[in-house]
């Protein structure tokens, strides 16, 4: 695994997670609220949630197993959302600026949700993101149009495009 890889995919992750939040703010609070199937339910949930996935895979690999995640009573708007999750970003990529080869290679020992000892190199951590924010960002496009609020668009090769010489 490179490193300018992974930081490449996390400054992707924040460009596409900015753009997803900027269409959401267009929607109004209570369809930003409203439960729908699948995913986490709202849009605002699922938002919540890929921020504290980030966070927690971080902790994870500082050491810690955190027993309580943050949820969405925590975030006031999406605006307290935004400044805690850029917060959280800002910790990552100091920390990708840090690695190394036999960093990538660590095994890290914690703790899951479900109370099971897990172990994973940190690189299958770092790596689990950036796809596992994807699912999700395919998710509150579905629920974004379904609001009648166009969906960004968020590939990978939207983010890396060159313009034409």
């Amino acid at each position: 695994m490179d490193t300018e890889l992974l930081i490449t995919l996390y400054e992707y992750l924040t460009w596409a997670r900015n753009r997803m939040l900027d269409a959401a703010a267009g929607l109004t609070p209570e369809q930003l609220h409203q439960a729908e199937p699948g995913g986490y339910g709202a849009i605002y949930a699922t938002l919540v949630h890929m921020a504290v996935s980030e966070w927690m895979w971080l902790e994870r690999i500082e050491g810690r197993s955190p027993a309580a995640l943050p949820g969405a009573a925590e975030f006031p708007d999406l605006a307290g959302l935004r400044t805690w999750w850029d917060a959280v970003h800002a910790r990552s990529m100091a920390y990708l600026q840090r690695l190394d080869t036999a960093e990538l290679r660590r095994e890290i020992h914690y703790t899951g949700p479900d109370g099971h000892a897990y172990q994973r190199q940190v690189w299958h951590a770092l790596l689990h993101v950036p796809n596992h924010q994807t699912e999700h960002r395919a998710q509150i496009a579905g629920l974004l149009t379904r609001f009648g609020v166009p969906a960004p668009p968020t590939d990978l090769v939207v983010f890396l495009k060159v313009p034409d010489a």
